[in-house]
């Protein structure tokens, strides 16, 4: 038997939350660019660490 995860709705954000956030978002890409682990660039930046390593396996930047 499987289950799944339900999906939440985002939470309604301010245009500066949103601005705020793809801020963290680029500035930990440009970390993990540059050498830093995905996780501790996602702790850092504050941003989900799940979807900035979906980004760096795209990316080609972590095998």
């Amino acid at each position: 038997m499987w289950t799944c995860k339900r999906r939440r709705p985002r939470p309604a954000l301010s245009d500066w939350e949103l601005a705020e956030l793809r801020e963290r978002m680029r500035h930990a890409r440009w970390l993990v660019g540059h050498g830093a682990a995905v996780s501790v660039a996602a702790a850092e930046c504050g941003v989900s660490h799940e979807a900035l390593g979906r980004w760096a396996r795209r990316a080609g930047v972590v095998a």
